[in-house]
């Protein structure tokens, strides 16, 4: 079984603190969303998925008495024609390192997970060493312990590595020489063709489009054109060029970032660090930022015009506003607002409805996500750092106000999104108007960075500059205001940005530098990625007061938005519905033992509705796609809300995610049982597709324990593929064991027996497996009972 690496947030810590007081009674609905209020704001759990049988360690020997050079062919395998690299490689670099070697010579962009395995020569797979996205406490050898002397020792020797677990590219490493001495770095000598695209769909799919590319444009179908446009611009199969090969390598071999100026503020890590070797218009783009400059502060007068949008709106809240039935400022608030920003000058539209006029809309999205408001029982009311930073709400506008101040705080707040592809996004904006380019302009050049960093649309394409302005949608609006208050417009070419926004820019990226207790670069070969020093886990943390619980509304806005950015990052289906199950885990787990089911459903479900209403409150395609997602999995209650505030979006206009249709619904490619033949135990494999994006769901069932669900886990890609023959394969020796192959009715009929009775996990990785994943399972039952003939 997979295990789970889970660390209880202060949160969890402090929910169940009052629960404990809380639950005594009869609690009310409103008492149970202000205990499990907190639970919410915890970290999702990190979920590593490795084969179900833990690797066992791997006896390496000794290093070598001297010092060896490899000369090692590296051949994709099944590829035609050819694709091969030879490279030069120290002996005492270790496999981690060789990895990166590996991503570097090929082509890749190095974002997949990847492992390396022994040849065994029988054609089964080898151990494999594990690393840092499959490790498992106390299991096997990792990669950065194992040397390439103590894994290769002469000419002929092999290894193979696999990258990117859905595509399954497998490498063949072949020494051809062993040379005496350490070469000075890596190098390679020689290689033929460019490696496939990332995420082109494996082999399969490389072969297509390379017989696409042969075909002239105009003679393709819809889809072939579609398909030759997503690929990498000027891609040549053919092409190779060892000396710009062995110049990268060279340069990774040294541990230089080649920035050519200055060390970029620590701001910044999260772009270096998203790819071994960061594109060279971003190294450009931070150069042109100068964010080593100390850019003066503005006067009073100007930062009072810049803030002016923010004070606008907290005057209108005063000591707080009534908001309308369906959450938005009233319509006569709206039109105070619109005329007090002047946005008729450069807005269409009569400005009285909060929900056809955005700018009002993103400035009081960005005030809360700022600090300076927060929304309670329909209300928005001012936080105590807005009262300080605004004035009191009965000050005119400019009065017991320091601009400065204010100004500073927005400044220090950015970015605003704090995770993920949201907060890289954020980052380039922030670079873009550093340069001094209007924020307007900034989606485009952020969207093509962003692709050369590695990411990806969900349909494989590259990154849109509209998933820029959505995923970073709070520090556009600041931008955007702060543009427009400062006096700039959407005029010249191309358009530009006041130098003081471009100064609040660089202020916000600005602060320590780099140095080198941050970083972390290997000796020779080396590694040129920069990665955050962290914490010892060793250090707790104490748990807050109780009296520094949030409101609970709070918590449910902020469970929402770290939900969204969740969905934000799904590129298909099952992962958007993987960041949905994290709430009933937490839920589950962090539960006192002596709440009944009754108050555990009725404290899910009051969660639930709330953040159901807060993302259909929020709106936008990201909050569609975590209701279509909320209308599958959890209480029956919570479904049907979703189903009806996912119906009221998408009849407003709002576009679903690509996948989002989808949810809920994959193809059941086989199904199959095993267990023992005294009946004691036994379990169920199911093995779904999303249209490429294959995954298991795993299904243990304890006879003796009332016949109910033991555990249950989720595999996906490559694992998933393996896992119905890697079992059978295992107890087909076995005679006290049976294995078959069964149909959807069969696997419906055993599973909703199963899921009639009372979960029974006992160890603590089935009790986290349950709580993580039986809800998704009862959704996958739900659906094959409804397409699986004669399973009604």
């Amino acid at each position: 079984m997979p295990t789970k690496k889970r660390t209880p947030s202060e949160a969890e810590v402090l929910a169940q603190q009052l629960a404990d007081q809380l639950l005594e009674g009869d609690p009310t609905p409103e008492q149970l969303r202000e205990a499990f209020g907190g639970l919410l704001g915890s970290a999702p759990f990190e979920v590593a998925f490795d084969d179900p049988f833990l690797p066992s360690p791997i006896e390496l020997p000794d290093p070598p008495a001297e010092p060896l050079t490899f000369t090692i062919r590296v051949d994709l395998r099944h590829v035609k024609p050819p694709v091969w690299r030879l490279l030069e490689i120290p002996g005492d670099t270790t496999l981690d390192q060789v990895s990166d070697v590996l991503q570097l010579a090929m082509g890749w962009a190095g974002y997949h997970l990847h492992r390396f395995e022994l040849h065994t020569g029988g054609g089964r797979p080898g151990p494999y060493f594990v690393n840092a996205d499959n490790e498992e406490p106390g299991a096997g050898t990792h990669e950065a312990d194992a040397r390439l002397d103590q894994v290769l020792h002469q000419a002929g020797d092999k290894l193979h590595y696999e990258y990117d677990f859905g595509d399954a590219w497998e490498h063949l490493l072949q020494v051809k020489k062993v040379t005496p001495g350490r070469a000075d770095r890596v190098r390679c000598v020689g290689g033929r063709r460019a490696c496939p695209p990332e995420d082109c769909g494996g082999m399969s799919g490389y072969e297509e489009i390379l017989e696409m590319l042969a075909t002239p444009k105009e003679q393709l179908d819809e889809w072939g054109q579609e398909r030759v446009d997503w690929m990498p611009e000027g891609f040549d199969p053919a092409e190779f060029d060892i000396a710009e090969t062995d110049s990268a390598l060279e340069q990774w071999s040294s541990g230089d970032l080649q920035l050519g100026g200055p060390m970029p503020p620590v701001s910044l890590l999260p772009l270096l660090k998203q790819s071994p070797f960061p594109p060279d218009e971003l190294l450009d783009l931070i150069g042109a930022a100068h964010l080593d400059d100390q850019t003066p502060e503005p006067s009073t007068d100007v930062a009072a015009r810049m803030v002016h949008p923010w004070l606008v709106l907290m005057r209108e809240i005063g000591d707080g506003l009534k908001l309308t039935e369906a959450g938005y400022l009233p319509p006569a608030s709206v039109k105070r607002v619109f005329d007090g920003l002047g946005l008729d000058s450069h807005w269409i539209g009569k400005g009285n409805r909060e929900d056809q006029t955005p700018p009002v809309a993103d400035l009081r999205a960005s005030a809360q996500a700022l600090g300076l408001i927060r929304k309670r029982k329909g209300m928005l009311l001012p936080t105590a750092t807005g009262t300080k930073l605004g004035g009191a709400p009965d000050d005119l506008i400019g009065t017991a106000v320091d601009p400065i101040a204010l100004l500073r705080h927005i400044q220090g707040r950015l970015p605003l999104e704090k995770s993920g592809f949201g907060h890289q996004a954020a980052l380039l904006l922030l670079l873009v108007v550093a340069v001094g380019a209007r924020p307007g302009e900034g989606s485009a050049p952020a969207a093509d960075l962003l692709t050369g960093l590695g990411w990806r649309s969900d349909q494989d394409h590259p990154v849109f500059p509209i998933a820029v302005h959505d995923h970073a949608g709070l520090t556009y609006a600041v931008l955007e205001h702060l543009h427009w208050a400062a006096g700039g417009t959407d005029h010249g070419k191309p358009p530009s940005t006041p130098d003081p926004v471009r100064d609040v820019a660089r202020r916000a990226l600005g602060g320590e530098e780099i140095t080198p207790d941050m970083l972390q670069f290997a000796p020779m070969p080396g590694d040129p990625r920069v990665t955050m020093s962290r914490p010892s886990a060793s250090q707790p943390s104490a748990s807050p007061e109780p009296a520094d619980l949030p409101d609970p509304e709070e918590l449910v806005e902020t469970a929402t938005g770290a939900l969204l950015d969740g969905i934000a990052e799904a590129r298909h289906p099952l992962a958007a519905e993987l960041a949905l199950c994290p709430v009933f885990a937490t839920f589950q787990l962090a539960a006192p033992d002596d709440l009944d089911e009754r108050q555990l459903s009725m404290a899910m479900t009051t969660m639930l509705a709330e953040i159901i209403s807060s993302a259909e409150s929020v709106g936008g395609p990201n909050a569609l796609g975590m209701l279509r997602v909320a209308s599958v999995l959890g209480p029956e209650v919570t479904r049907a809300r979703a189903q009806v505030g996912a119906d009221r979006l998408a009849a407003a206009g709002v576009p679903d995610r690509p996948w989002a249709t989808r949810v809920g619904k994959p193809d059941l490619l086989r199904a199959w049982r095993y267990g023992d033949h005294l009946g004691e135990q036994e379990s169920i494999g199911l093995l779904f597709d999303y249209r490429g994006r294959e995954h298991a769901v795993m299904v243990l069932i304890d006879h003796l324990l009332g016949g109910g669900v033991k555990d249950c886990w989720v595999a996906e890609g490559r694992q998933a593929k393996k896992l119905h023959d890697d079992i059978r394969r295992e107890l087909v020796s076995r005679t006290e064991a049976f294995f078959e192959d069964i149909d959807a009715a069969e696997a419906v009929t055993l599973l909703e027996s199963a899921l009639a009775q009372s979960t029974c996990p006992e160890q603590e990785d089935q009790i986290e497996d349950v709580a993580l994943y039986l809800d998704l399972l009862r959704a996958r039952v739900e659906h094959l009972r409804q397409i699986a003939p004669g399973s009604h």
